[in-house]
């Protein structure tokens, strides 16, 4: 398989991606800092027509590579990472899976997990069956982790099968405080560019009406339950065991795609049982807090695991 262009690495600064092939998965990941390990879990689902992937963490990861070493990783399915072989294996198993599996593969241990939106699913599954390997938990903006009768959205079947740089625009300038501020901005015309055909396109992500059609029922029909039967799962073991890691929820006050009650729900289950949990709430910050404000999330993230690294 050919190098993928992909879109600009998540740090203005960084070295080009590298790539390790992760159980016959071609992986894009980005390696940049040293000190402590951190891993930065992105969202999304397998539709792909938003371009969820590692990229989104371009202003956290610059912040936190000054500091330590920091991967961000495309998922399966996501980014320059293959797809799945079969629709089988659209899942929530599988990209839990495919992550733990490039944990061993660069051999890292005592690492931080940092997991936004759908990625704080996996971050807390992870950090729940491998305690060995993570030493602390960091969760944002998450509607599919928390306990909630609601179901965890995908992109809505109204939206365009093949999506216009406006409508791209609509749907992720919601996420933000003030889209029309740097880097909302700058980010937003990022992804307004990547809408539509180019190299800059995964080969098994066409852009293509036919294949963002499969990729949008793949994410509905086999993705979504078994995120939910996951779901379920993982709340029963925080409920039963708690983290053995300390815990950092980081949440925005007015994100409508991951309502503040759902952060509060999270908290509330998690400090019962956990070692320690502190719970961070940015008054004006919506789904894309680690973007909008990267300087404070960081800095939050950072005083956090220097007074663990204290204790």
């Amino acid at each position: 398989m050919k190098d993928q262009i992909g879109l600009p690495g998540p740090s203005r600064t960084a070295a080009p991606a590298r790539y390790v092939m992760v159980g016959g998965i071609r992986t894009r990941y980005f390696d940049q800092g040293s000190g402590p390990v951190i891993l930065l879990i992105h969202g999304g689902g397998y539709d792909y027509r938003l371009g969820v992937a590692c990229d989104d963490w371009e202003g956290l990861f610059d912040e936190l590579a000054a500091h330590y070493r920091v991967i961000a990783v495309d998922k399966l399915g996501a980014g320059g990472t293959d797809s799945p072989a079969a629709d089988a294996d659209f899942t929530q198993h599988a990209r839990t899976n495919h992550l733990v599996e490039f944990i061993r593969e660069l051999g890292l241990r005592g690492v931080v997990l940092v997991g936004h939106s759908r990625g704080a699913l996996e971050a807390a599954q992870i950090a729940l069956e491998l305690p060995g390997f993570v030493t602390a938990v960091v969760l944002l903006d998450s509607s599919s982790l928390p306990p909630s009768g609601d179901q965890p959205a995908t992109v809505p079947a109204s939206g365009p099968v093949v999506p216009s740089a406006d409508w791209v625009r609509l749907r992720l300038g919601a996420c933000f405080a003030n889209p029309e501020a740097e880097p909302a901005r700058a980010y937003l015309l990022r992804k307004q560019r990547w809408c539509g055909p180019g190299p800059h396109h995964h080969e098994q992500r066409p852009w293509l009406s036919a294949e963002l059609a499969r990729a949008h029922e793949l994410d509905g029909k086999v993705f979504l339950p078994d995120m939910n039967s996951t779901r379920t799962m993982v709340l029963r073991r925080i409920e039963k065991q708690g983290f053995r890691q300390p815990v950092l929820i980081i949440w925005g006050m007015k994100d409508f795609s991951a309502p503040f009650r759902l952060g509060l729900k999270l908290l509330s289950l998690v400090e019962v049982a956990s070692r320690h949990v502190e719970f961070h709430a940015l008054s004006c910050g919506r789904h894309l807090i680690h973007l909008e404000f990267s300087s404070l999330v960081g800095g939050v993230i950072h005083e956090f695991l220097t007074r663990e690294a204290d204790r």
